[in-house]
């Protein structure tokens, strides 16, 4: 479990500069709103995460259908994005945090949940 905690940290990082990086160019070059250039930048990040855990955090021999491992893991960020997405308006726009330090903060606490998710639904080939 050591290896995939260290695969999953690994990826997450990855993941969530790709966030940063769609984020910011949709709001600094394409002059687009924080909040929906961070909705496009989590869809993007999410896909990402997805894929590296997939090819490398949970890979095993017997892994589940791609397709149906991508439903379930999007229907958990689509699920529970509108709590992370109030907090990225709440810190930004109401405690006036830079919107880049809102998606930082709200990402890495998404992200402890999102372990265990992944690990028991979406990469268990039990649940298939």
């Amino acid at each position: 479990m050591r290896k995939q905690v260290t695969a999953f940290i690994l990826g997450g990082v990855i993941s969530f500069l790709v966030n940063i990086f769609v984020t910011f160019i949709l709001v600094n070059i394409l002059g687009l709103w924080y909040l929906f250039s961070a909705i496009i930048g989590a869809i993007v990040s999410w896909t990402t995460f997805f894929l590296f855990n997939r090819s490398i955090t949970f890979s095993h021999g017997n892994l589940p259908n791609l397709w149906g491992s991508y439903i379930k893991n999007m229907s958990f960020y689509l699920a529970s994005s509108p709590i992370g997405f109030f907090f990225i308006y709440f810190l930004t726009s109401v405690l006036g945090m830079h919107y880049l330090l809102s998606v930082t903060l709200v990402a890495g606490g998404m992200s402890m949940v999102s372990f265990f998710f992944s690990k028991i639904f979406v990469f268990n080939h039990r649940n298939q």
